[in-house]
């Protein structure tokens, strides 16, 4: 490997690793997400021309907290269906089902109102070229953690059924009551078939009542997720930074955002007051998630439970480079129930964008680090970093060739 990569991996690590030790974990918020903005901030301004910061405000409790909603929302429908009240139950499931829709499958902000505001932070620097800018590239990854899953903390074998199960006997009682009531509607007895609904949707709560406990308090120390990649982001800076590497033609932002884990506010937060900036040339979003398999390193070419469309041109970009380095890296799309990445948030904005990760979310596998107290340096995949330094690098090089 060449020297120049292991040097700067060896630098994300160690940066990882300091952070870490000096904040446990970095809950949207909090101080201590707040002062490792600031020391990002610091160490953009040690190679960058100009350093920026933006506050702006969140609700992250609202995030997760729709799943609580959810649950309660899901025993006063039961109640409503033994009253006899199918109409009414069959609305509340249906405002249940949106809030679900829009809270986690879309990223919406329905809840927010109703949860407390926190501050929030984005940092990022600019590095210009040397000639003329006739493009931009923003490299980008969040400093915040996330909380602690509490499935995937103690019994991440049954993660994936204790969430879907819970949902599915949401959306089975919703149209349960949908369909009482049309029955009723049209002058047919009901009665044997509800009162069989009754008790069986009542036996099923308790497939429902674990999502009640899907999170902690607890934030995890969040080094794979994402702070590593911060710490990638910073070095691919500091490369081009240095008279040697300077690229001629393309200028790059290196960005870190705050709440992406309570739903890509920070990206979206930057997107929305700085369109002047990102409208000015071309640009691209070279996003970084989730260090840790590195049979899993991958681009992804979708993204928001597979919502969004990424960048298919530049995720081709990311793997052929990969590919012609030694990597064995895949374009792959984002899976359904998995969340999203802020390359969202950039793709819905018009602007292309990958994320490079190195983690499979449809399958975390046995104890995984991901969203649990082990998300260590420890569990950080030093080979998925090096990877991702390397194929950047060669992607933002021949990007600027490309234009000069």
């Amino acid at each position: 490997m060449k020297p120049e990569i292991v040097a700067a991996t060896e630098r994300a690590f160690e940066f990882t690793r300091r952070i870490c030790r000096k904040h446990t974990s970095r809950l949207t918020g909090t101080t201590a997400c707040l002062d490792t903005a600031d020391e990002i901030k610091s160490e953009l301004a040690q190679f960058c021309n100009s350093v920026h910061q933006q506050d702006f405000t969140t609700h992250p409790d609202s995030f997760l907290g729709f799943i609580r909603v959810s649950v309660a929302l899901y025993f006063v429908a039961l109640w409503l269906y033994w009253l006899n009240w199918y109409g009414t139950a069959l609305l509340v499931g249906l405002v249940n089902m949106v809030i679900v829709a829009g809270q986690f499958f879309l990223y919406r902000e329905l809840l927010d109102g109703f949860y407390p505001r926190r501050q929030s932070r984005n940092v990022w620097g600019v590095i210009e070229p040397t000639g003329r800018a006739r493009q931009q590239i923003v490299v980008s990854a969040h400093h915040d953690s996330a909380h602690v899953f509490t499935f995937l903390e103690h019994c991440p074998a049954q993660y994936i059924l204790l969430v879907n199960a819970g949902f599915a006997i949401s959306i089975g009682l919703w149209l349960a009551s949908g369909g009482t009531w049309l029955a009723q509607a049209f002058g047919y007895d009901t009665s044997a078939t509800a009162a069989a609904a009754k008790w069986t949707f009542a036996i099923l709560s308790v497939g429902v009542l674990p999502l009640w406990f899907f999170y902690k308090r607890q934030g995890t120390p969040g080094a794979g997720d994402d702070l590593i990649c911060v710490a990638s982001g910073l070095e691919i800076g500091r490369y081009f930074a240095q008279p040697q590497n300077r690229l001629q033609h393309t200028r790059l932002i290196v960005a870190s955002w705050d709440a992406e884990e309570c739903g890509l506010r920070g990206a979206r937060a930057f997107i929305g007051e700085h369109q002047s900036l990102l409208s000015a040339l071309p640009t691209s979003n070279l996003n970084f998630e989730c260090f840790y398999q590195l049979p899993h390193l991958s681009a992804l070419t979708s993204d928001l439970n597979g919502f969004v469309k990424l960048s298919e041109t530049l995720a081709a970009e990311c793997t052929a480079i990969g590919s012609e380095l030694g990597y064995d890296i895949r374009s792959v799309r984002f899976p359904l129930l998995a969340g999203g990445t802020d390359a969202a948030e950039f793709s819905k904005a018009g602007i292309a964008a990958t994320t490079l990760q190195g983690m499979c979310y449809a399958d975390k596998g046995n104890w995984p680090a991901y969203h649990t107290t082990r998300d260590t340096i420890e569990n950080v995949s030093w080979p998925v970093t090096s990877a991702v330094i390397d194929i950047s690098l060669s992607l933002i090089q021949r990007k600027d060739r490309r234009v000069g």
